[in-house]
């Protein structure tokens, strides 16, 4: 099943860009698409992101695609002292009414949320991310043939 999800990037000199993933949205998924392991760090730019997920849609905002489980707010910082930071929500329904709520899952570095959910550095992937990173491989390997 689809776990969809929507990142929508910030930064102070450019406008903000929303993306539409349609697989592996939850907090270990987002980590390891906002994670470049050729250069074992956090995204830096949208581009970026795109750029190493090739399934990634430009879209117009997070209340554009009604089905998303997930969305992402990532803040890059363009103080050199600053850091970059990722806020998480969550979709949930209570069953009292049907109205939606997004609840805050996740506000923190975007480096420690990808340390918290990819082991990245200890080279210990659990068996879920590395089929994650398997996965986006081949499809980088693949659109650039």
């Amino acid at each position: 099943m689809a776990t969809r999800g929507t990142y929508q990037f910030w930064s102070k000199h450019n406008p903000v860009i929303t993306v539409y993933l349609h697989h592996d949205n939850y907090l270990q998924g987002a980590a390891v698409h906002l994670f470049n392991e050729v250069s074992e760090a956090p995204v830096r730019s949208v581009e970026e992101f795109i750029r190493i997920n090739p399934l990634a849609r430009i879209t117009e905002d997070h209340s554009v695609h009604g089905d998303t489980d997930y969305r992402y707010d990532i803040f890059f910082a363009t103080d050199k002292w600053a850091t970059d930071r990722i806020m998480a929500f969550e979709r949930n329904f209570p069953k009292a009414d049907l109205e939606e709520r997004w609840t805050e899952v996740v506000n923190t570095t975007l480096e420690a949320f990808i340390d918290a959910h990819v082991q990245y550095k200890s080279h210990d992937l659990d068996a879920d991310a590395l089929d994650l990173m398997v996965d986006r491989a081949r499809l980088v390997q693949q659109s650039n043939i």
